[in-house]
């Protein structure tokens, strides 16, 4: 029972992890879909030819159906309010532009002319991009964490295997000191234009830790290499 409650510690932070890791990929590919239906609407709304003519009224110039679009996919997402809760203007100014959300404020006299939808859709893909590539980024993370975890729990599971730590201490230290080695590579790169450094701290910044496996290792050094009831130092 105790192996178990000593998993159960040692494991937490990277267990969390992996969670995290998980719902922030789920959201993320979720604006991704919402951009993209966005971005789909909008290509079906035809700008205005004539610069000059001013507005008809709000309700049926093309800015109005393009900020319907947005209202109906992006601010759509079912986590809009819990991570962003933010106004239209703000969003659209952060996801796709000054110019894009002074197109699509509703206070602003400005309609959709053809280089405003070029702008709108071409800065929409970026941010698809972005997004992407941080999938991409939080994939490599993920699998990191993942595989410290099976190094770790395989550990644990020898020492329940072995009785005592002492019976097979110095494999036990080339491991951890070997896993920790890798884990600080890992970090010290980059993925898909990421510095992971950067990556944790945002991924893991409500956490009383920023890095899950080096506090594993930690965990597990305080529990087991330093207790004597385990047969430690």
């Amino acid at each position: 029972m105790y192996i178990d409650s000593l998993e159960a510690y040692v494991l937490s932070p990277i267990r969390t992890a992996i969670e995290l890791d998980t719902e922030e990929q789920e959201e993320l590919l979720a604006e991704v879909t919402a951009f993209r239906q966005f971005r789909e609407r909008l290509e079906e709304i035809n700008p205005i030819t004539n610069t000059t003519s001013s507005r008809i009224s709000s309700g049926k110039c093309r800015a109005a159906t393009v900020r319907s679009a947005y209202y109906d996919t992006v601010l759509a997402v079912d986590h809009y309010e819990s991570v962003y809760n933010e106004e239209l203007v703000p969003n659209v100014t952060a996801e796709i532009g000054a110019e894009a959300a002074a197109v699509l404020d509703p206070n602003s006299s400005l309609d959709l002319t053809r280089p405003a939808k070029q702008l709108i859709s071409v800065n929409t893909q970026a941010s698809i991009e972005t997004r992407l590539r941080t999938v991409e980024a939080l994939r490599a993370e993920q699998e990191s964490v993942s595989q410290s975890r099976s190094t770790i729990n395989g550990l644990i599971r020898d020492l329940e295997a072995n009785g005592r730590y002492s019976n097979y201490q110095s494999e036990c230290e080339a491991d951890m000191n070997k896993l920790a080695k890798q884990r600080q590579q890992h970090l010290s790169g980059r993925s898909r234009g990421y510095q992971l450094h950067k990556l944790c701290g945002y991924l893991y910044q409500e956490q009383p830790w920023q890095y899950p496996v080096l506090t594993s290792i930690a965990r597990f050094g305080e529990v087991v290499i330093d207790n004597p009831e385990y047969g430690g130092r």
